[in-house]
């Protein structure tokens, strides 16, 4: 097996047959420094596979599986190279691999092949003391072979070889022929070397830059030595110098603070949109971000939809894995994701609480960054947003259903996507990158929107006329919310029509005065002010984003403290609506059990009550016995309305006619969800109750199936 010879300290080579190519599972090209002969192969000790503990270490051995039998030769090179990031070696580890890589060169480039030689050849006596150790005659023959003894070195390694008590090693000195006779003469002064022919003004300007921040340090520190940089194309096709994208890697990769750098964005300027996208997509191309970190700014800068997708599905990847390093990395990611312009980024950063980040990384407040990167998509006053793709234009609009049209002016048809025929790669690209944003993002941006105008629904906040003017009138995607909600000023209601126009529940003009303006709420709307408005909203087929005029509002006369007494809950019915403040903790284990409910706003006492159901399992239910709002407002009335409704539940499944008594309490939408759920439960006589409720109740509405957007 493969570890035949792992304990073998002294082992130093194994003698097979000329023929024999494979020892088991491990082919030659798996082993290192093989010496071959018309009788016989030599497979030295040096291999990764079989050599002893003392001198490759276990950390060699997961090295030269994850990376050579993968055939990832550049990763390898660069682990050698750069002593890590995965791994770090001994330098002898480095020598003898190095040497392998001379031998071996499977896809290695030249600038690696120097690289490795450089080492060697720094390094030359120490190989030949380990090789003499070992009584490894071949790998200094190698190096003489090689080129590693050259004139530069060779009259100190003749006389090291010479002196070799390994006389298969001390024979090699004729390979270097005599030591040459000592002489009187000068030497010949070395002849110019002929100066480089002038570098186009690009390349010589990002030379100078680069050189200017210490460019190759700066490569060296993040580990890329010997990493192979595309070639990056300049806007106009041209292939851009290799100094000008080595300049934005670096720029960005070792930002001690995480910083906008204007001078690689100037840089990234300069080359075409696709072919930098590509080039990201190539640099890191199989190389593990949690191993380099510094590549992570570069792509959240520059990255498009799609590249910042995947560094947040890594993100979530690095969750599942413990450790300090995955958690290091994800720290990276959260603040180097602020560096991106797609709302992607921004949306992301948002669900995680990190929009701070984005803002403070551009100078602006967090409800600037709402207003300018979440909530505007682009669309001009028209509610259009155009794509000049030089053959034709691709003009965007918004539905009232928050999905996207669009519009080929040249072709006259609305089609699904950016066309390619006759448009140059790059414009398309850019547009297709930029519609795939928005599609993405728009819905997200509208649930974040919703639910902050929800929060301000029940906390009734005032918004100035002049302020509610400017973003609801002109902003088209804002506009696609505030139409589907009601709105009041000094009492009045009124909400926006198809054209933008302010109009009331009977469809007249409405005149916005100078007094602040705040969303609507039944519980202040006399009744008949929210049955216009109800059908309004029917009669247009229009959908809100939450129950607003929909909302049902309880008769504080004749609200009472036991109003749920001898009402059962389902636990998981309470679970999950914390933003309701609804606090609840039902468990019970093995040795331990606990049992807590609290709602914001509320006196609350309850019970635990064990019921047994039809399968004879027992299970928890949650009895309210007392409830007192503490102070009767807008949130109290909402939460009242969710626990009239949960607690009606039950009693519907078990068709208990009963229920129907409290259907004063709801409104139609949530008749219908009634209705809908006694069908399901195979409820016959409350499903002909409630039935016979909504058409004496609502006889004139034009009934829809849902009332509430579904975003």
């Amino acid at each position: 097996g493969e570890n035949a010879f792992y304990v073998c300290k002294k082992l130093q080579y194994i003698i097979v047959p000329a023929g024999l190519s494979a020892i088991n599972k491990l082919d030659s090209g798996k082993l290192l420094l093989i010496e071959k002969n018309e009788t016989e192969t030599r497979f030295y000790a040096l291999s990764l596979k079989i050599l002893s503990r003392n001198f490759w270490g276990k950390t060699i051995i997961n090295n030269y599986n994850d990376f050579i039998d993968k055939k990832l030769w550049s990763q390898y090179d660069l682990e050698l190279i750069n002593n890590g990031p995965k791994y770090k070696y001994t330098l002898l580890a480095r020598l003898f691999g190095g040497l392998d890589r001379l031998l071996n060169p499977v896809d290695l480039t030249d600038e690696n092949r120097q690289l490795y030689g450089e080492l060697l050849k720094k390094n030359v006596k120490k190989m030949i003391a380990f090789a003499e150790e070992i009584k490894c005659s071949f790998a200094v023959k190698a190096l003489i072979e090689l080129g590693i003894v050259d004139d530069s070195n060779s009259k100190a390694i003749r006389k090291l070889i010479t002196a070799s008590a390994v006389p298969e090693i001390a024979a090699l000195a004729e390979m270097l022929g005599s030591e040459p006779p000592k002489t009187t003469k000068k030497k010949a002064a070395p002849k110019k070397a002929e100066p480089e022919p002038p570098a186009d003004p690009l390349t010589a300007e990002y030379r100078e830059k680069l050189a200017a921040i210490k460019g190759n340090d700066l490569i060296k520190k993040m580990k890329l030595v010997g990493s192979r940089f595309p070639k990056v194309k300049l806007k106009n096709g041209t292939d851009a110098p290799e100094e000008l994208f080595r300049f934005i890697i670096v720029s960005y990769g070792v930002q001690n603070t995480i910083h906008i750098d204007e001078e690689a964005d100037k840089a990234a300027g300069l080359l075409s949109y696709e072919s930098l996208c590509e080039a990201i997509s190539a640099i890191t191309n199989g190389l593990d971000l949690s191993l380099y970190p510094s590549l992570l700014p570069v792509v959240c800068r520059f990255g498009n939809t799609d590249q910042i997708k995947a560094v947040i599905y890594y993100y979530d990847i690095l969750s599942i894995l413990s450790g300090a390093k995955g958690k290091s990395v994800q720290y990276k990611i959260e603040s180097t994701m602020a560096l991106s312009d797609t709302r992607v980024a921004v949306l992301w950063l948002e669900k995680n609480s990190n929009l701070y980040r984005y803002a403070r990384l551009r100078g602006i407040t967090v409800l600037q960054v709402y207003d300018k990167y979440l909530f505007d998509f682009g669309f001009d006053e028209q509610g259009k947003r155009v794509f000049d793709l030089g053959v034709t234009t691709i003009e965007v609009t918004i539905s009232p259903e928050l999905t996207l049209k669009l519009f080929n002016t040249a072709a006259g048809k609305t089609v699904r996507s950016i066309p390619k025929k006759g448009v140059a790669p790059d414009v398309q690209k850019q547009a297709a990158d930029a519609l795939a944003d928005m599609r993405a993002t728009l819905k997200k941006s509208a649930t974040i929107k919703k639910n902050q105008l929800y929060i301000a629904y029940l906390e009734a906040e005032k918004f100035s006329a002049a302020e509610w003017t400017e973003k609801y009138t002109k902003n088209p995607f804002l506009y696609a919310v505030a139409h589907l909600l009601v709105w009041s000023q000094n009492g009045k209601t009124f909400t926006l029509s198809a054209d933008k126009k302010p109009i009331d529940a009977e469809g007249n003009d409405y005149t916005i005065t100078k007094s602040p303006i705040i969303l609507a709420h039944p519980m202040e709307m006399d009744k008949a002010d929210t049955a216009a408005w109800q059908k309004y909203f029917t009669d247009h087929q229009l959908k809100q984003p939450f129950m607003q005029i929909w909302e049902p509002v309880t008769d504080k006369s004749l609200f009472k403290e036991t109003r749920y007494k001898d009402c059962l809950i389902r636990d998981y019915y309470l679970k999950r609506h914390e933003n309701m403040g609804i606090s609840i903790e039902w468990y019970e284990g093995a040795y331990t059990e606990s049992h807590y409910l609290s709602i914001k706003g509320f006196d609350v006492d309850y019970d635990r009550v064990m019921v047994k159901e039809e399968d004879g399992e027992e299970t928890d239910r949650v009895e309210i016995t007392f409830i007192k709002p503490q102070k009767w407002n807008r949130r109290v009335n909402m939460v009242l309305a969710f626990l009239d409704k949960i607690t009606v539940y039950g009693r519907i499944k078990k068709d208990d006619i009963t229920v129907m008594t409290h259907m004063d309490r709801f409104t139609l939408p949530t008749i219908i969800e009634f209705i809908t759920m006694a069908q399901e439960a195979g409820a016959v006589n409350v499903t002909a109750a409630l039935l016979a409720y909504r058409n004496n109740t609502y006889p004139d509405y034009n009934i829809m199936d849902e009332f509430v957007l579904d975003f």
